[in-house]
């Protein structure tokens, strides 16, 4: 997987711990070949959610599928970073 394409899936996987932790939308807002081909492959999945309250807004964006939670969560880029010295 390149580079890109593995910062792509981090920054969906940092919107999902941010959104555990502050209750905002866990979706990223990307748009481009790059993420067209993931949610293609698999990695990724389109999502709206609507956010309530007087006005309602709708979030559309992506999130991780189990398959781009996995990809990322054993890629070396997170083994490398949970090495201890």
């Amino acid at each position: 997987m390149t580079e890109a394409a593995l910062d792509l899936l981090e920054a969906a996987f940092s919107a999902e711990i941010e959104s555990a932790m502050t209750g905002r939308p866990p979706v990223i807002q990307r748009k481009g070949k790059l993420a067209n081909q993931l949610v293609a492959d698999g990695f990724l999945i389109s999502e709206t959610i609507t956010l309530p309250g007087r006005f309602p807004v709708r979030v559309t964006g992506l999130a991780l599928t189990e398959r781009g939670r996995m990809a990322y969560c054993t890629s070396e880029r997170v083994a490398e970073s949970q090495q201890v010295e």
